[in-house]
């Protein structure tokens, strides 16, 4: 189960949702973890730099999602499932 609240990251900016796991209100420990994601927006100048830092090393390249579309349409294919790829990844895998 998900619980969601809104935190002020800073003047001028809207509020932002995070979304949480139902055990932490549950185990008391929601202003802890507010005070986590608090501090993160300080090192991360407004943006939590584990979140940031997530963002960018988990890049996939072109190459990366083709290949994992091979494996996975070989998978399905051995498993007798048909798949079909969305227009929107099938057009930019044209294009790139």
């Amino acid at each position: 189960d998900l619980a969601f609240v809104y935190l002020q990251t800073g003047r001028g900016r809207a509020p932002a949702r995070l979304d949480l796991p139902v055990w932490i209100l549950e185990d008391g420990l929601l202003e802890h973890v507010l005070d986590v994601v608090r501090a993160e927006i300080v090192v991360g100048s407004g943006y939590p730099y584990a979140l940031e830092t997530a963002d960018v090393t988990a890049l996939l390249t072109t190459e990366d999602r083709l290949a994992f579309f091979r494996m996975f349409g070989d998978f399905a294919s051995d498993a007798g499932l048909q798949t079909t790829m969305p227009a929107k990844s099938a057009s930019k895998g044209r294009r790139r």
